[in-house]
């Protein structure tokens, strides 16, 4: 006989919905195995043994019934040993989900280790954005690991859980401020940096975009939420051998005072830079998109690398003019 519903087996005695423990459709299987739970609460733990069923899905909902019904061993050796990550991601959410006040210390570190251990990324990067905000966080040791070994989807999956916390706010964004220091991927370091907002040192966000230039975009995020910043901040940046052209007209953009040691120097250099005469125009047909952002970037360097040079000597220009006329119309 078939099933077509929850309901209908729900309605069958025990010994039927026993034997549908077996049966060769997942879908009665799990409504088995709910229909057992309802009915023999605590009763039913004995019946159900996730380590002999083989599909995934129905080892799921076996892991929500165990771990309500308290069965926290069992649903402990799931999520080390299961070999469907999802299946392990549930039982390490619902442990969390059921432990009472007592339990949460030892149930964070038994999940921290395995979503750190180095060798289940794939737990990691599906359990994290499932934890709830109001619990606590998880140890900064086990988080700093995964942060500073984990491949980019686990450092991801942690930044993400790390701006999304609610409890212990400062100890995240402390975790987070230190990480900043040494990623080296545009996305991850525009996360953290959008995350901090104007609460951040301009000179990690300036260190952050010398490790990857492609996040010249923070150096416009910079500008809205600091304004101009001194040479001493922007010259090890715009001095770098970076081929970016994007990196320097931001950096141009940031300097409040071009009077600064090296600084005028740095600019003159810049407007001096010309093309290469055989080089085609930013707008060839064939030219790839990457490559025809940089030209562009380049004479947009350029102009208003003159722009500024020309903003700062026209005062003299006008003096000398001035003093030159004077001297026509009184000679000495």
């Amino acid at each position: 006989m078939s099933y077509e519903s929850y309901e209908q087996i729900a309605a069958e005695p025990e010994s039927v919905q026993q034997a549908l423990l077996g049966s060769p459709d997942p879908v009665e299987r799990v409504w088995a195995v709910w229909a057992l739970g309802s009915r023999l609460g605590e009763g039913a733990a004995p019946l159900l043994n996730p380590m002999s069923e083989p599909h995934p899905g129905v080892r799921q909902h076996m892991v929500r019934i165990l771990a309500s019904l308290g069965r926290r061993r069992h649903v402990e050796v799931l999520a080390a040993m299961d070999p469907d990550a999802e299946v392990r991601t549930d039982a390490c959410d619902y442990l969390l989900r059921t432990a009472s006040e007592g339990q949460i210390e030892a149930t964070l570190s038994f999940v921290s280790q395995r979503l750190f251990d180095g060798r289940d990324h794939e737990l990691t990067v599906q359990l994290l954005p499932r934890l709830p905000p109001e619990l606590p966080l998880i140890r900064a040791s086990a988080l700093n690991r995964g942060l500073r070994s984990g491949p980019k989807r686990v450092r991801a999956a942690i930044i993400f859980y790390l701006t999304s916390r609610r409890a212990q706010v400062d100890r995240a964004r402390a975790l987070l401020h230190r990480h900043l220091e040494r990623e080296t991927e545009p996305e991850l370091i525009t996360a953290m940096v959008e995350h901090f907002g104007a609460d951040v040192d301009p000179a990690l966000i300036l260190s952050a975009v010398r490790r990857a230039p492609a996040a010249f975009d923070l150096l416009w995020s910079l500008h809205r939420t600091h304004g101009k910043l001194p040479w001493a901040v922007v010259g090890p940046l715009a001095e770098a051998p970076l081929d970016e052209p994007r990196v320097k007209l931001g950096c141009l953009h940031l300097v409040e005072d071009w009077r600064a040691p090296g600084a005028r120097s740095w600019l003159r250099s810049v407007a001096s830079e010309t093309p290469e005469p055989d080089l085609p125009s930013s707008n060839e047909p064939g030219l790839s998109r990457r490559e025809s952002e940089r030209r562009a970037s380049e004479a947009d360097l350029q102009m208003w690398a003159y722009h500024t040079l020309e903003e700062m000597l026209l005062p003299t220009i006008i003096r000398r003019k001035v003093s030159a006329v004077a001297r026509w119309i009184r000679p000495e």
